[in-house]
């Protein structure tokens, strides 16, 4: 595709976020795209082949710029515990802010209620790639300190659940701040237990 073409699938992207945003999910038509975005309602179909291939695609790209953030959030860590506390928890809410922002959600539970396939098999694969780009952090983290995190029984996998876990309820909480602030005190009790120095007895 080229630099123009790149260019008109990004504002029909972000013209369909929009609409939804505005009216839900019934509001996305092509007309509305196409008025949006000043373009003819026919010239749509020469990025999209179908209004489900524009969902996906809407899906994709939301789900991808996240995964950049990630990346990004990762790259500037500060190495210290504070730092590392920070960065898990910030993408563990860059994740669930991502997941159930309305018009992301809304997108995803059409193409899910449709059944889409290729929505399902992606959002499982994304969800398994931000996991790991969390355990590779670990990685980075026992790198760092020279300590070896799976030296303790089971503490990966426990920090992976707690990850998991807090991206999933904190929605269902009124007081997300709260819940936020507990989630922070639970990793840097866990950091510290993991990062400090250890005598031999």
């Amino acid at each position: 595709m080229t630099s123009i073409g790149e260019k008109r699938r990004q504002q029909m992207i972000q013209a369909v976020l929009e609409l939804v945003r505005e009216g839900g999910i019934k509001n996305v038509t092509t007309k509305k795209i196409a008025s949006s975005v000043g373009v003819s309602e026919s010239s749509i179909y020469n990025v999209f082949s179908s209004k489900d291939e524009m969902l996906f695609e809407t899906l994709k790209w939301s789900y991808t710029s996240l995964e950049k953030r990630v990346l990004q959030i990762i790259e500037e860590v500060e190495w210290s515990v504070s730092g590392i506390v920070d960065s898990i928890l910030e993408i563990a809410l860059e994740t669930a802010n991502q997941r159930y922002a309305n018009a992301e959600q809304a997108v995803t539970s059409e193409l899910l209620l449709a059944g889409n396939v290729n929505a399902i098999e992606f959002l499982n694969q994304f969800r398994l790639r931000i996991l790991n780009l969390v355990k590779n952090h670990l990685g980075q983290v026992e790198r760092h300190f020279g300590k070896t995190i799976k030296s303790h029984p089971h503490a990966e996998y426990e920090l992976m659940a707690l990850f998991d876990g807090h991206v999933y309820m904190r929605m269902s909480l009124k007081d997300k701040t709260k819940y936020d602030n507990m989630f922070r005190i639970i990793l840097e009790n866990w950091f510290r237990d993991l990062t400090q120095e250890r005598t031999p007895c």
